[in-house]
């Protein structure tokens, strides 16, 4: 009996096909150093294509203190389906002094810097009340910020 549904289990995980590939747009092992940044305010869509890959539209539509709200929508190359979302990000960080004047930051419960849209994850940051960052890799993907009335007509 558990052999039976074991096969019946791995049949199913083939016959669906491989898994999305997750595309962290922010990171290269290659060259880190080369990572950029795309600096947005709330309301503005940004509009990440990955070479030969998925393309999303991500907007925030609310920035708080250290952290944010956004909508997002994503399709996979070719005329497949279009996904939709949204996320949270948050920025929580523990201070601690090292010495006069010098200390380090360590992450709290609840921090969560990553924006997520389909199969595409980035880095993002907060800037103050109007502005946030996110990170990418020009060898990953082009970010291209668009205003906000893009959100339903790209991709």
């Amino acid at each position: 009996m558990k052999t039976a549904a074991l096969w019946l289990v791995a049949s199913a995980a083939l016959a669906a096909g491989p898994a999305p590939q997750l595309v962290d747009i922010s990171y290269d092992a290659k060259s880190p150093q080369k990572r950029q940044a795309v600096q947005f305010r709330a309301n503005d869509v940004l509009l990440i294509e990955v070479a030969n890959g998925p393309r999303a539209v991500v907007q925030f539509t609310e920035l708080a203190a250290r952290g944010g709200s956004y909508r997002w929508r994503f399709r996979r190359p070719g005329a497949g389906p279009v996904q939709t979302g949204t996320g949270t990000v948050a920025e929580k960080y523990e201070d601690i002094p090292d010495g006069p004047g010098r200390g380090h930051m360590l992450p709290l419960p609840g921090h969560d810097t990553i924006v997520r849209a389909g199969d595409i994850r980035a880095a993002w940051s907060w800037a103050d009340w109007k502005v946030s960052y996110l990170y990418f890799h020009p060898k990953r993907a082009v970010v291209t910020v668009l205003p906000p009335e893009a959100f339903d007509r790209e991709l």
